[in-house]
């Protein structure tokens, strides 16, 4: 994304990842967000590119925990982050990964994380000073990333940020220290991530589903349509004097679970969340009914059912194909 003379933007594997419902926030004309999409275990880097002509230094918030110290960048320049320097000579690198979840009824009811599946990166002016030698404690960064939630109050499909397997770096032997061009001024740009699995954002309609899946639809035409409501009908009369099966295999594969927590502002997102879960169930239910419907229709569009020693159709009984899924 970018915002006035900065930008900044999330890459995995060298590529930057796309940028869905970009879009200004607040009213200052000071702060952009969007949606990305993440994999767990994954890992990826935060780049950065000032193009004013003063020096920039970016901050960045993962997860609402601050991710080591400010990361500065020079006028024209075009840098990255990769990973928390967790000792002068070691780095972890940024990934995503799967929130963890116990049933230690302490952590029950507790607040939820506000911030949890957000990246924001602020950025302020500043002016350089000299060079100064840094400390064994100071050439280090800290972050906390979030911890274990209990498995009831767990939001539907969330990732989070870790830190992967550390690898050795050269120390770094000094920094550019530097102090903020107007105190007063506060953040020249602000840039928010929300990064979610592509399968939980193409449920909520943030990411349009690929070509092949579209292309699954059933035609509109009226012998293909005429047909697939002809076969909908009797599949809902069948299913009408017995109990359904439809698709419970996919319905246990998408893990939604209820928040029983202590109502706190996270519920709105924990709502939005189960309703994609919840769409993304429908989703699939709804294709694979057409899909079956499709090919129960056949080319002449009739739904036949051969009896037993028989060549006969549907005969004088009318019987009914069962399309419902077996368990």
């Amino acid at each position: 994304m970018k915002l006035g003379d900065c930008e900044v933007w999330i890459a995995c594997d060298g590529e930057p990842l796309p940028e869905y419902s970009v879009a200004p926030e607040g009213d200052d004309g000071k702060k952009i967000a969007c949606f990305i999409p993440s994999e767990a275990g994954k890992e990826f880097a935060i780049h950065f590119r000032n193009n004013s002509r003063t020096d920039m230094r970016f901050i960045k918030t993962l997860d609402g925990s601050l991710a080591g110290p400010p990361h500065r960048v020079g006028s024209g320049i075009s840098t990255r982050s990769w990973g928390i320097r967790v000792t002068p000579t070691s780095r972890r690198p940024y990934q995503f990964s799967l929130l963890t979840t116990t049933d230690d009824d302490s952590l029950l009811g507790q607040n939820g994380n506000q911030e949890l599946g957000s990246m924001e990166i602020l950025a302020e002016r500043i002016e350089s000073v000299p060079f100064m030698r840094l400390t064994a404690s100071e050439s280090a960064g800290a972050f906390n990333p979030v911890g274990p939630v209990h498995e009831r109050s767990k939001k539907a499909g969330v990732h989070c940020v870790s830190l992967g397997e550390g690898s050795q770096v050269k120390p770094a032997p000094h920094r550019m220290t530097y102090r903020l061009t107007d105190p007063n001024e506060g953040p020249v740009a602000t840039f928010i991530f929300r990064y979610r699995p592509l399968a939980l954002l193409q449920a909520q309609e943030i990411v349009p589903l690929p070509d092949s899946q579209r292309d699954a639809e059933p035609e509109a035409g009226p012998s293909r349509q005429s047909s697939a409501n002809e076969s909908n009908g009797r599949q809902r009369s069948t299913e009408d004097c017995r109990p359904a099966k439809r698709a419970r295999l996919d319905a246990e594969q998408v893990d939604v679970k209820p928040d029983i927590g202590d109502g706190s502002e996270s519920d709105g997102n924990e709502l939005s969340e189960l309703k994609g879960q919840l769409q993304q169930i429908l989703s699939r239910i709804d294709r694979m009914e057409k899909k079956k419907s499709r090919k129960s229709a056949g080319g002449s569009g009739r739904v036949k059912k051969e009896e037993p020693g028989t060549s006969s159709g549907l005969g004088s009984g009318g019987g009914v194909i069962d399309l419902t899924l077996s368990d």
